[in-house]
């Protein structure tokens, strides 16, 4: 499996990992994509990728650059911070780092083909992009967004730079081992054959999903794992 890596470089004003595009991990996996490079020639670099972000040209209205204020995991951090508001785009936004391209839309082409050619510049060789589900399945994150929108597009632009794509399987409501397996059907068979391959998967299993294993069962909550379709 997959060992989830978080960098250190996000936390850093100065880095250059976080500051073109909202990524919040970067993970380092034994894998091989589509191209037929595998890990024989040195370890590959995986950064989360989440595409439920959306601004008014393109959606509407703002998609989580405006996202409440959730109350911090450590107790003793919660008590100095305030949560529930809700963030302010254009000027103040739910990101530690404010985009280069400021408050950007997921479906934006222009957008995604600036952004995976920086992750290419930058060394990523697999961008583990956010999915909330199965379109027509009632799915979506806690805004509304089915990331399965924007996925054609970012697809196509990671393949225009030469990046590979895995998928994170985002929990939902009424997730469950059912559901989750009607999910990597539709993920194999729409986008099967362009995602990243994992190499201890066996050779004609190799297309890869990550989940987040949350809302499935108690004894899995809270842990990742990379799944063979």
């Amino acid at each position: 499996s997959a060992a989830l890596l978080r960098s250190k470089a996000m936390r850093r004003r100065d880095s250059p990992w976080a500051t073109p595009f909202s990524m919040l991990g970067v993970a380092v996996c034994v894998a091989c994509v589509a191209s037929g490079r595998c890990l024989d020639e040195g370890p590959w670099v995986h950064a989360f990728y989440y595409l439920w972000y959306g601004e008014p040209s393109t959606d509407g209205r703002y998609l989580h650059w405006d996202h409440r204020v959730l109350p911090h995991w450590d107790g003793r951090v919660r008590e100095r911070y305030a949560s529930g508001a809700s963030h302010e785009p254009p000027t103040r936004l739910h990101s530690a780092y404010y985009p280069m391209l400021g408050p950007y839309s997921s479906k934006d082409s222009r957008t995604l083909e600036q952004h995976f050619r920086w992750m290419k510049s930058f060394g990523i060789d697999v961008a583990v992009m956010s999915w909330t589900g199965r379109p027509g399945a009632a799915t979506s994150d806690t805004q509304g967004v089915r990331t399965d929108d924007a996925f054609p597009a970012a697809l196509a632009a990671a393949e225009d730079a030469g990046v590979g794509v895995a998928v994170h399987l985002e929990p939902y409501e009424g997730r469950s081992p059912a559901s989750v397996r009607e999910d990597l059907r539709y993920l194999l068979r729409e986008y099967g054959p362009r995602l990243a391959k994992v190499r201890s998967c066996p050779p004609s299993r190799g297309t890869t999903t990550t989940t987040n294993t949350t809302t499935t069962t108690d004894e899995d909550a809270g842990k990742k794992k990379m799944i063979c379709l």
